[in-house]
């Protein structure tokens, strides 16, 4: 076989990351590292728990939401990982991947145009050797302030005994939320 032919196997210096970007020389590592973080991929739809998306306001007018919102999920992820440090609008945290825990915390933009997103993996309530994927994202946009979560967990439903144990996947941090800030979802208001 010639270093010609076609068929020989070639070694290369580069990365192809599961999204098709490819990645070359010295970034090869960097890349490595942050795909072993936590996993990207997307909960498959089958493995879906749950999922809500709520309008947040302020209690009190001289309330900031963010900052309260971002107190309530640091307090839930510090019943997993207690010397968790906080939430921040302005920095990103990450917590290496093991099989029930995992956490990365990204923000992009400024006050009044910021979004953050944060991809936690966690023991599920009650089935403890189930390990959830709570993927949230909190956007703030002049005023208007919006949570996504979707819940999910590898073998979805079957694997937390059913609709009950997808219920109890729902995070500690939305009932903390909907004391402390107004909470409205398809227009109503919650309690």
């Amino acid at each position: 076989m010639t270093p010609s032919d076609s068929s020989s196997p070639r070694v290369t210096d580069e990365h192809i990351t599961p999204t098709g970007w490819r990645v070359k020389g010295a970034a090869i590592p960097l890349v490595e590292e942050a795909a072993r973080l936590v996993p990207l991929e997307a909960a498959r739809a089958e493995d879906v728990l749950a999922a809500t998306r709520m309008r947040l306001r302020p209690r009190l007018a001289r309330d900031r939401v963010v900052p309260l919102v971002l107190h309530a999920i640091t307090e839930s992820i510090r019943e997993h990982w207690p010397d968790a440090p906080a939430l921040r609008e302005d920095a990103p945290l990450s917590r290496p991947a093991d099989r029930l825990h995992a956490l990365r915390w990204e923000v992009r933009g400024v006050a009044g145009a910021w979004t953050g997103e944060l991809r936690w993996r966690h023991p599920h309530a009650t089935a403890r050797l189930v390990p959830c994927l709570t993927h949230l994202v909190l956007q703030e946009n002049v005023g208007l302030i919006t949570l996504t979560v979707r819940v999910s967990a590898e073998g979805g439903m079957g694997a937390v005994r059913g609709s009950v144990g997808a219920g109890q996947a729902m995070p500690a941090f939305l009932r903390r939320i909907r004391q402390v800030v107004r909470v409205t979802m398809d227009e109503f208001e919650t309690a």
